[in-house]
């Protein structure tokens, strides 16, 4: 990845391993905006010199496909601690800054289930044990129309970043913010009604919430389906999940190539 944020000339089948070869063995890193986003970064750093250039940190801990052979093989992965040890050694001990770009439950500081005790996250991590302050912010995309929170958001201009500490938005609860609840047992079911689930504000979780515009207005990066017809790719992927028994997930993905079969 530096090499290839310096743009230097790196083979595409070296360049996909970034995204294809992760502790995530469904498709979840293959669609194109990931990509894309590497390469937006090597476009900005081509007019900057290289003193200025920004570098890329690959967040989740390394993982060699090659020695697993099934699910206690994988085992498990902390995905929080890696990249808060990473962003320590990379960032923080060298007087720099940087954008995390994570999934929003490893931003969050309290824990769901008890929020008397704090959450294991990268925030956590690095608010612990560092003199720093992160600022979080929560992007809403699929899964709530914040005007159900605040109908006047409408007229926000798009997209927008709004600080909640206090607020109308800040102060509702955070699990209004997730419409399928948090607190799952084992199958992925909820544990507790949710009027059962003990409620605090949203602020208490993040900072800020960048809004995109109502749901109806936003759009979905899917997976390429010129991967649905790359025999080696398939394999890997289905033969990935069927390893660790994620059949909703073979599933999906059939279902979504077979939508573009013969075309």
């Amino acid at each position: 990845m530096d090499r290839f944020l310096r743009g230097e000339d790196v083979p595409y089948n070296s360049l996909c391993q970034v995204w294809q070869n992760t502790t995530q063995p469904d498709t979840v890193w293959d669609v194109p905006i990931y990509e894309e986003f590497f390469r937006a970064v090597r476009t900005v750093n081509a007019s900057l010199p290289r003193e200025k250039q920004l570098r890329v940190l690959l967040g989740d801990p390394p993982i060699d496909w090659d020695k697993i052979h099934s699910s206690d093989d994988y085992g498990r992965w902390d995905r929080d601690t890696y990249p808060a040890e990473l962003i320590r050694k990379e960032v923080l001990t060298k007087g720099r800054r940087a954008l995390v770009i994570y999934g929003d439950l490893h931003f969050i500081r309290k824990n769901p289930r008890n929020p008397a005790e704090p959450a294991h996250t990268i925030v956590t991590l690095l608010e612990k044990t560092n003199a720093t302050k992160v600022f979080t912010i929560r992007t809403l995309g699929y899964g709530l129309d914040l005007e159900q929170l605040q109908p006047d958001v409408v007229s926000w201009s798009r997209p927008s970043l709004a600080i909640i500490r206090d607020t109308s938005l800040g102060l509702a609860s955070f699990s209004s913010y997730y419409p399928r609840p948090l607190v799952v047992d084992s199958e992925g079911k909820s544990s507790k009604p949710r009027e059962q689930q003990t409620e605090f504000p949203m602020h208490d979780q993040f900072d800020a919430l960048l809004y995109l515009g109502p749901q109806a207005t936003i759009t979905r990066s899917e997976l390429s389906p010129a991967l649905c017809t790359n025999h080696t790719y398939m394999e890997m992927r289905l033969g990935r999940m069927k390893m660790l028994g994620m059949q909703p997930g073979i599933n999906r993905l059939q279902e979504y190539c077979a939508a573009f079969a013969g075309k």
